[in-house]
């Protein structure tokens, strides 16, 4: 039985990897790849894939088809007494587990123990175990917020002063403060690198996560970052226009770009480093994993998208009164209401058509999510009710993207899982589902792996 650590690298796929490896033969991942065993993995969701689908899947050893998350903010309670994460499962058996960042991990379990828990950067609150966390999450869960398509350049100064008073005990290293001061000091000279800022929050994050792992030495934990696959949906275009038959991105936007995947791999690869010499200390394994992939698809420079800054008018025209807005990613916008104002609601949606073609939206009980971020109109008409109404007067406004970048790159079945020991050796291996590593987790710790889940051959 091995203690294990998953450093959840999300839609990274492990064609990124070996280019990264190729690009940076110094880095910590050339160093140690063939101690890696590797694997290509695959989902088996069904239908559109996305993060909250496919991590779910992941964790819980089901498909979408029985665990039924689909979106950010959705009770997870039901699913969680159904078909628990792994993590839970490890806790009511004892075995000593911290969390940190880990998707539909939001609330901070009341009657479980844990190492530490911080749960999603989607979490409607900065709850976290321990508690003088709380101010890393509440400036993350800030910062998230206010940069879901053009990333703000404002600080926002109450946080972040409770942020700097927490420091010492967060466990935040000297080198990542002067890191970023040369962040801040480059965002003068470049302005197009504030698009950074979405790294150093998982950069910061990972300091946290690295303490807590040396104080407690958790038998298991999760660490999830998202800064990889924000930038490779960007940046995609830039870092590999052969990828496309027609590419719209003009040669300076390529230029401006094209090192930003590797940039952010090389942050990735820093906490790998530090993760691989805690794992050499400490006897234990490392676990490299994402829950889907990305790959090119087509595009064209983005210049607008279509945002709802003022859902006040837009519940307003659908004659809503009452709603409670959830943590979503751009540019979803999620919200419940009570039981009986579903069908109301439901029915004023329906009726919400952009140029002509219905709003998308989901429902899961009292739990909506609309998609909006309808790209590059050169009209905007909306008809609510089979009346015509004014953008602005349903809240609803094209924004400009700051810096061009659609999804050059979007969501594919395909991932990346490594593994790492110290004694091992490494390898390329198959193909492997997802729904083979939580039972995978569970076998270690030699308990028993539920009926609905498959026991699956990767060891």
């Amino acid at each position: 039985m091995k203690s294990m650590v998953l450093f959840e690298l999300n839609e990274v796929p492990l064609q990124i990897i070996d280019y990264f490896v190729k690009q940076s033969a110094r880095s910590n991942l050339a160093k140690f790849y063939g101690k890696f065993k590797r694997y290509q993995t695959y989902t088996e969701d069904t239908g559109h894939l996305s993060p909250w689908k496919t991590w779910p899947t992941l964790h819980r050893g089901i498909t979408n088809e029985k665990h039924l998350l689909h979106d950010f903010g959705q009770p997870v309670e039901e699913t969680d007494r159904k078909y628990p994460p792994v993590w839970k499962i490890l806790s009511a058996e004892g075995i000593r587990s911290g969390v940190f960042g880990s998707f539909h991990s939001y609330p901070v379990p009341r009657n479980e123990t844990y190492c530490f828990y911080v749960p999603d950067v989607f979490s409607p609150t900065s709850e976290c175990n321990p508690d003088y966390l709380e101010p890393l999450q509440d400036l993350t869960l800030k910062m998230s917020r206010e940069s879901g398509r053009n990333v703000s350049r404002s600080i926002p100064l109450r946080e972040f002063l409770a942020f700097l008073r927490s420091l010492p005990k967060a466990g935040i290293r000297a080198k990542t403060i002067g890191s970023i001061a040369a962040q801040l000091s480059s965002e003068s000279i470049q302005k197009w690198k504030t698009a950074r800022r979405r790294t150093y929050q998982a950069v910061v994050a990972f300091d946290a996560f690295l303490k807590q792992l040396e104080i407690n030495r958790p038998q298991f934990a999760t660490f999830f970052t998202n800064h990889v696959a924000s930038s490779m949906h960007r940046y995609w275009a830039a870092a590999f226009p052969d990828d496309y038959e027609n590419i719209g991105f003009d040669l300076s936007w390529i230029n401006t770009y094209k090192h930003e995947i590797l940039y952010a791999m090389n942050k990735a690869d820093e906490m790998v480093g530090d993760l691989i010499r805690f794992a050499n200390r400490n006897d234990y394994q490392l676990i490299i994993a994402s829950s889907m992939g990305q790959s090119a698809i087509e595009n064209q420079p983005l210049e607008t998208q279509l945002w709802i800054p003022s859902p006040e008018r837009f519940f307003d025209r659908i004659e809503v009164n009452r709603w409670e807005k959830c943590p979503a990613m751009f540019p979803q916008y999620n919200f419940m209401v009570e039981d009986e104002a579903v069908g109301k609601v439901e029915r004023g949606i329906q009726s919400v058509e952009i140029n002509g073609k219905k709003l998308n939206y989901r429902r899961e009980g009292r739990f909506f999510s609309m998609d909006f971020g309808h790209e590059n109109l050169s009209e905007l008409k909306v008809t609510i009710k089979g009346q015509s109404v004014s953008p602005a007067d349903c809240g609803l406004q094209n924004i400009s993207i700051e810096d061009k970048s659609t999804s050059s790159a979007y969501h594919i079945p395909e991932g990346s899982l490594l593994t790492y020991e110290r004694e091992q050796d490494g390898g390329r291996g198959g193909k492997v589902s997802t729904l083979e590593i939580a039972p995978y987790i569970l076998k270690n710790f030699h308990l028993r792996v539920p009926g609905y889940m498959r026991s699956g051959t990767l060891n």
